[in-house]
C-alpha cells in the first residue's frame, strides 16, 4: 500500500489518533494505551527505519496544524490513505515545515514590527534617558553615585549637545528599554559612530536585548555615513565580554590615562 502511494522520498507519516479512537470507540483519554496500540510495528520499522523516518501517533496543535495542513494540501505536499480505521497522512516533513517557517517570518514582519523599535532620540527625550541612565548605573555592577542631579544633567548634556550627536533608543512594546548616546566622528581612518554610553534597562538584561539593540544600530548607522563603531568599557564588567562576543576588536595598544589635579 505504501509503495502504491510512491512515498519513497517522504520522511514522515502522521497517524491521526483522534479519528482512530473515534472509529474504534476507544475512550479518547486513554492516550498512553492507544499510543502503544498505534505504534509502528516491527515490520514497518524494518521498512522505514526510525533513524531515517519520524512516526507519530497523537494530536497535533489543532489550530496551527490545520492552517499549515490546508496550505500543504493545496500545494500537493500531503498524501493520505486509510489503514484499518485510521486515516494516515504521508508528507516530507521539511517541505511542510518550510511552509510554517515562511508563514512565521511573514507574521513576525507584519505583527512584531512594533515589538522592537529603534528610534533616534533628542533632547525632548532627556528626562526618559536620564531616568533609565540612573536606574542602570546606580545599580550593580557599576554602583555609580549619581545622586547629584545637577552633575548628572550636565554630564548627559555634555554628551547630547555636540554638533554630531547621535542618540538611539531601543523600544520594546513602546517602552524605552535601551539607550546609546554617541556622536558621529570624522576620523582620518573613516567616519565612525563613537558610543559614549550604551545601557539596557536592568530588569531586561540577559534576555538578548543588548544584542538586538547593537544589531539594529549596525543596520542603521551606515545611513549616517559611518562605517565603524568605537566605544570603551572596563575589562572587569560583563560589557567587556559582551562586545568581544559580538565581533568588536579590542585595541591592544589603546590605553586610557587619568590624572587627578592638585586642589
Amino acid at each position: 500500500m505504501m509503495d502504491e502511494l510512491d512515498v519513497s522520498s517522504l520522511h514522515t507519516w502522521y497517524l491521526s489518533e483522534k479519528e482512530a479512537l473515534e472509529n474504534s470507540r476507544i475512550k479518547i483519554n486513554a492516550v498512553a494505551e492507544n499510543n502503544e496500540r498505534f505504534a509502528p510495528t516491527e515490520e514497518i520499522n524494518k521498512k522505514y527505519p526510525p533513524e531515517e523516518w519520524f512516526m507519530e501517533a497523537g494530536h497535533p496543535p489543532v489550530k496551527a496544524w490545520c492552517t499549515i495542513q490546508k496550505m500543504a494540501y493545496e500545494k500537493g505536499l500531503i498524501k493520505e490513505t486509510i489503514i484499518g480505521n485510521c486515516k494516515v497522512m504521508f508528507f516530507d516533513i521539511w517541505n511542510v515545515v518550510s511552509i510554517y517557517e515562511a508563514k512565521l517570518k511573514r507574521y513576525l514582519m507584519t505583527n512584531c514590527i512594533n515589538f522592537y523599535n529603534l528610534k533616534e532620540l533628542t533632547l525632548k527625550d532627556f528626562d526618559a534617558i536620564k531616568k533609565l541612565f540612573k536606574e542602570v548605573f546606580m545599580a550593580p555592577p557599576w554602583n555609580d553615585d549619581w545622586s547629584d542631579e545637577n552633575q548628572l544633567n550636565e554630564y548627559l548634556l555634555d554628551l547630547m549637545e555636540v554638533r554630531t550627536s547621535l542618540v538611539y533608543g531601543l523600544y520594546v512594546k513602546e517602552v524605552l528599554t535601551g539607550v546609546s548616546i554617541g556622536n558621529i566622528r570624522h576620523w582620518w581612518g573613516g567616519t565612525e559612530y563613537h558610543i559614549e554610553e550604551l545601557f539596557i534597562k536592568t530588569s531586561e538584561q540577559g534576555k538578548g536585548l543588548g544584542t538586538k539593540f547593537v544589531d539594529m544600530m549596525e543596520a542603521a548607522i551606515p545611513a549616517k555615513g559611518a562605517k565603524q563603531i568605537f566605544l570603551q568599557t572596563e575589562t572587569t564588567v560583563p560589557a567587556y565580554e559582551f562586545y568581544k562576543k559580538r565581533g568588536f576588536d579590542e585595541l591592544k595598544t589603546h590605553v586610557s590615562f587619568f590624572k587627578e589635579l592638585e586642589k
